[in-house]
């Protein structure tokens, strides 16, 4: 099984001593929102350096233009060479108000992944089984893309793939996110 690291922006900057710490603690890969442009920039090139497999991810808010968004991480992408980048469909009610659902959640992932695309990076789709079911209607439609899975079991064991419940066109998970926020090397 192969180990990456969700580096959020709210993680804040990174070191090369810490990615070093993280490459030497097993992790391979690492995948870094776009949504704060100077931490991404910050830490890309420490996890680089060290030789971490990158990808780049951003947030889409639906209610305050969405494209910029993916304009942020094209250009991370670009000047760190990054393949892929991911679009994250999850939703946070608390903080960002009542759902969007299908209807305003697919034309914009359309126009998102077109955006992508049109911008040479490989697509992908981070999300979890409800808020794919509740936001995207399970369609689908983009399942042929590489998809980040969201699901976190209790005890926080590792998951075994095969115990995933296909949903969204989707029978496999090409990576499995199951820990939440865990202070890793500092």
């Amino acid at each position: 099984m192969i180990f990456g690291l969700d580096a959020s922006n709210y993680s804040g900057p990174l070191t090369g001593d810490q990615a070093r710490c993280i490459w030497d603690a097993g992790y391979l890969f690492a995948i870094v929102g776009a949504q704060r442009p100077a931490v991404s920039r910050q830490q890309l090139p420490a996890l680089k350096e060290v030789g971490f497999e990158l990808g780049v991810y951003y947030y889409p808010r639906y209610n305050d233009g969405d494209l910029w968004r993916v304009d942020n991480a094209l250009s991370l992408a670009r000047e760190f060479d990054v393949e892929r980048v991911w679009d994250d469909i999850e939703w946070n009610e608390d903080i960002q108000g009542l759902r969007p659902g299908p209807a305003i959640v697919l034309p914009a992932l359309r126009d998102r992944l077109n955006q992508v695309r049109a911008g040479g990076r490989a697509v992908g789709i981070y999300t979890g089984e409800s808020y794919w079911k509740t936001m995207a209607g399970n369609t689908a439609e983009f399942g042929d893309l590489s998809l980040w899975h969201a699901w976190y079991y209790n005890d926080g064991h590792v998951p075994d793939f095969e115990g995933f419940r296909p949903y969204g066109g989707w029978n496999r998970p090409t990576i499995w996110q199951y820990k939440g926020t865990t202070p890793l090397c500092g």
